[in-house]
């Protein structure tokens, strides 16, 4: 996927409520992609790393450590939901 400066400029989050850059990040992906990704952090037999490494690879800004407390569910500034992931 490539991202460019218009589509980064016209992307604007209209959601006010507190998310953490990677779920901001998140929203930059199709349904589709943020599914497969939310999946991919559900199957316990995808190493954490490969994951990371591959959402880094399309522009991902996220730390491993920051999608590791995502995959617990220990991220401080969001709540990981149905809505979410």
């Amino acid at each position: 996927m490539k991202l460019d400066l218009e589509f980064m400029l016209n992307n604007v989050n209209t959601q006010r409520t507190k998310q953490c850059r990677l779920n901001l990040w998140l929203m930059t992906l199709s349904e589709d992609d943020r599914n497969a990704f939310w999946r991919a952090m559900d199957n316990e037999t995808i190493p954490l790393r490969h994951i990371w490494k591959t959402i880094q690879a399309i522009g991902c800004p996220n730390q491993e450590s920051s999608v590791r407390s995502h995959r617990r569910g220990d991220c401080k500034t969001c709540e990981r939901t149905t809505t979410n992931g």
